[in-house]
């Protein structure tokens, strides 16, 4: 009993003066002052969630609209390019951090692990040297394929793939949102602008319909119906067929898997998902009207589609001629 009396006495007692510290700076420093507070709510985040904070914080940094809501075209972000360059950083390396502060679980990295770390770190070196400083580095956008490599291998460490169930089933949320609200407030453009790119939009929400759809599936058959049928319009509004390609890629091999497996009801859910979203496809006028425009002749005559269909064709024409040891 005197142990749970120490412990709220022991709160008040440091609360007091970090607010009259904070107090103190947010007179002299807002932006400071809110940077301490953002830092403070993570700890208490990270202490709180454990190794579950890696997942949320990952998917939460993909999703956050650091870009312009509505835009015609990718733009620069709302906030400091440095400033969300460090945020991904410490999304990745600030749980990983923790947990090796915390003790716990421990795993012995792999050769492949230490290898691919030791590439990683030289790729680092390298684009410095080359650059001459880190303002360069994070100005040249190179940098970023580097938080791919630190994110795996950070992620090694949190190996519990039920983990991300949740974390998906919110990102997927907060991206649904997010697009409705901007072709609420621009119909004809692409939705997608806010978290870079509508491309970079079609990979999240495909990229994180799996576990989101699994998490859905375990409480409810029909909101991982809506779910699907709210993937199928946000790609369709996005406009991004690699994410097309993607999601038809993702279904066959979902389809293959249950198959091998003899999973009939498995099966037969998928089938339904896809006959839902092709209905409400071609029963609602709006949804119907949507598609056409998106997959018009238009679409055919960009700019991005013209080039591509050129490069691909110059391509097959050379290597048609040079199969073997190409063009030089």
């Amino acid at each position: 009993m005197s142990n749970l009396v120490r412990r709220p006495q022991l709160a008040v007692a440091a609360a007091v003066p970090l607010g009259l510290v904070a107090g103190a700076v947010a007179v002299r420093h807002a932006n400071m002052a809110v940077l301490l507070a953002i830092c403070l709510f993570a700890l208490v985040c990270l202490a709180m969630l454990g190794d579950r904070a890696f997942p949320w914080a990952v998917v939460l940094i993909a999703v956050l609209p650091w870009y312009p809501l509505v835009a015609h075209e990718a733009t620069a972000p709302v906030v400091k390019q440095k400033v969300l360059c460090a945020a991904i950083a410490a999304a990745v390396l600030v749980p990983w951090l923790w947990s090796l502060a915390r003790g716990g679980r421990r795993t012995r990295p792999s050769r492949g692990s230490l290898l691919l770390g030791v590439l990683f770190a030289s790729f680092a070196v390298l684009i410095f040297e080359t650059l001459g400083n880190v303002s360069k580095m994070i100005e040249s956008q190179v940098v970023g394929f580097l938080f791919l490599g630190v994110a795996f291998l950070c992620a090694r460490r949190f190996a519990n793939p039920r983990a991300w169930l949740a974390p998906a089933f919110v990102g997927f949320l907060v991206l649904a949102l997010f697009g409705l609200d901007a072709y609420r407030a621009a119909p004809g453009n692409r939705i997608g602008y806010f978290v870079g790119y509508p491309i970079t939009y079609g990979a999240l929400v495909v990229g994180l319909l799996p576990a989101a759809l699994v998490f859905a599936y375990r409480r409810s058959r029909l909101l991982a119906g809506a779910m699907v049928a709210a993937a199928g319009s946000l790609l369709i509004l996005s406009e991004s067929r690699s994410s097309w390609v993607a999601a038809a890629v993702l279904l066959i091999v979902v389809v293959l898997l249950q198959a091998r497996r003899g999973n009939l009801r498995a099966l037969a859910a998928v089938v339904a998902s896809a006959v839902i979203v092709g209905g409400l496809i071609l029963s609602t006028e709006s949804l119907h009207r949507i598609v056409e425009q998106k997959l018009s002749s238009k679409l055919t005559s960009t700019q991005s589609y013209t080039h591509r269909a050129w490069s691909y064709g110059f391509a097959i024409k050379e290597i048609g001629r040079e199969p073997l040891l190409g063009a030089g």
